[in-house]
């Protein structure tokens, strides 16, 4: 399986963007490539400005725009045999993933997981930013800022981080990478809401990822890369959770 590029959000830092989008764009030809970039907006507008400020990072990148192929989906539609079609009509030598709402992402592209088999029986690099990232594990953290304990509801984060829904919410994810993932980290708050998924059991090993940074799943493990911090959670005895840091250059060898 060709590697999985997980960028925790952002954009607005030109100098990262070499460390984090450019490994993705290397894995994918450089130059050569052919990026099909699927957005996923509430509307046809939303699509079109998320399309136009990832086309802008990879045109800076050095990849000319006929080489950025898009396909848009908007609420109520996903990521069907016939949208499957056109996206391996694309000839496709990479596929980067952008949304701004994690649970529409979800709801688009989790339903019919036949064109995560094509992915991986094609052997394309993905690269999934923000939400596209979050959907990209196992399980799918999509939102939520309380949770309810003994009954009582509690807040956890930042009410406007909630992706509109009240309590934490975690959802079938595509299974590319085997644990679940957070993004804006640390400039949302979301990192605290890992914490509690982790420490309520809902997910196991997971990853949360800064703004502006890459964690690189491959062969030989977890790297991390750009501007930020990664950080692995996992459970211990009696509901602790242990959170390790790594930044630029950092991760794990697989054993």
């Amino acid at each position: 399986m060709a590697n999985i590029f997980l960028i925790g959000g952002g954009g607005d830092q030109p100098q990262t963007w070499a460390d984090t989008y450019g490994r993705f764009l290397t894995a994918a030809g450089a130059e050569k490539a052919r990026l099909a970039l699927i957005v996923v907006g509430v509307t046809a507008g939303d699509a079109d400005q998320i399309f136009a400020y990832y086309q802008h990072i990879f045109n800076e990148l050095g990849l000319p725009t006929d080489q950025i192929l898009k396909m848009a989906l908007t609420e109520g539609h996903s990521l069907d045999a016939q949208a499957l079609a056109a996206l391996a009509a694309m000839d496709a030598s990479g596929v980067c993933v952008c949304a701004t709402s994690t649970p529409l992402c979800q709801q688009a592209l989790c339903q019919d997981l036949e064109w995560v088999r094509w992915l991986q029986e094609k052997d394309l690099p993905y690269c999934g930013v923000s939400s596209g990232a979050v959907v990209a594990g196992d399980r799918a953290v999509v939102g939520g800022w309380r949770v309810t304990v003994d009954g009582e509801k509690h807040p956890i984060q930042a009410h406007w981080a909630s992706e509109g829904l009240d309590e934490l919410e975690v959802r079938p994810g595509l299974g590319l990478a085997p644990f679940a993932i957070e993004c804006h980290a640390g400039q949302w708050g979301n990192l605290t809401r890992l914490i509690h998924a982790v420490a309520m059991e809902l997910v196991d090993v997971s990853w949360a990822i800064d703004e502006d940074t890459l964690l690189e799943i491959g062969e030989r493990g977890f790297f991390t890369n750009g501007l930020g911090h990664t950080y692995r959670l996992q459970i211990h005895h009696m509901g602790r959770v242990e959170v390790s840091l790594f930044r630029n250059g950092g991760g794990i060898m697989r054993g």
